[in-house]
């Protein structure tokens, strides 16, 4: 039985995001292949993903983000959580999300200010911690009060376009009460803002997990269990 192609529509849709030919051209022979419910080689398709009879729209694209394996998702953050309900959500949203992704946390140690020499030697402290955790070819988004500030559904599209941009490595970093250091910005490929309000890191962390969680369930058209 012929296998059906792509609908023009994900293509063009597709290529409103910005992917190239080569991407699209790979994306279409996953549709096509993600129909039938196997695998071609080491392109991985996710029959639900991206099967169009049930609605493909391109922001899958035939499940660009399998390409090779899965999206990995990383949150560097600044000092330990110690009370049990923050651990406790945390590994909520952390199983929740390990069916559509790889997604990590890596703690690195906050430095007290009046320990290393003041304020400014403790960020770099942190900073050079925050560093040594990025992976060399990650895309780092840096959470920052004056970052942009996204819908939960303006952060799903842009974790589609990184993706259809073969970015597969997202790095998260939240940094420690006095911010980061000035290298860790700059390492930094974009910013991201929950608003003008202060909020505890411990909870920015919950919240940043479940946005990543939301934002998967938006890009793949199911229903958020809340």
């Amino acid at each position: 039985m012929p296998l059906s192609p792509i609908p023009a529509s994900c293509i063009n849709r597709g290529r409103r995001m910005g992917a190239t030919s080569d991407v699209l051209k790979m994306a279409g022979e996953l549709a096509v292949v993600s129909q039938w419910g196997y695998n071609r080689g080491h392109f991985i398709a996710d029959e639900d993903y991206c099967n169009h009879q049930h609605g493909c729209d391109g922001v899958a694209l035939a499940g660009y983000r399998y390409r090779g394996e899965p999206m990995k998702y990383t949150v560097i953050a600044v000092g330990k959580l110690k009370e049990r309900f923050w651990k406790d959500a945390c590994a909520e949203y952390l199983k929740r999300l390990g069916g559509y992704a790889k997604v990590g946390v890596r703690e690195v140690a906050d430095i007290d200010p009046a320990r290393a020499g003041g304020v400014d030697a403790s960020r770099n402290r942190e900073g050079a911690s925050i560093l040594s955790a990025i992976p060399d070819r990650a895309h780092v988004i840096l959470l920052a009060i004056e970052g942009k500030e996204r819908s939960s559904e303006e952060l799903s599209q842009r974790l589609d376009q990184l993706a259809l941009g073969g970015n597969s490595d997202i790095v998260f970093i939240i940094g420690g009460s006095d911010g980061v250091s000035d290298a860790v910005r700059a390492r930094a490929n974009e910013t991201l803002s929950f608003g003008r309000i202060t909020m505890p890191h411990n909870l920015a962390r919950v919240v940043l997990l479940e946005q990543i969680y939301r934002a998967i369930k938006i890009s793949r058209g199911e229903p958020y269990h809340k």
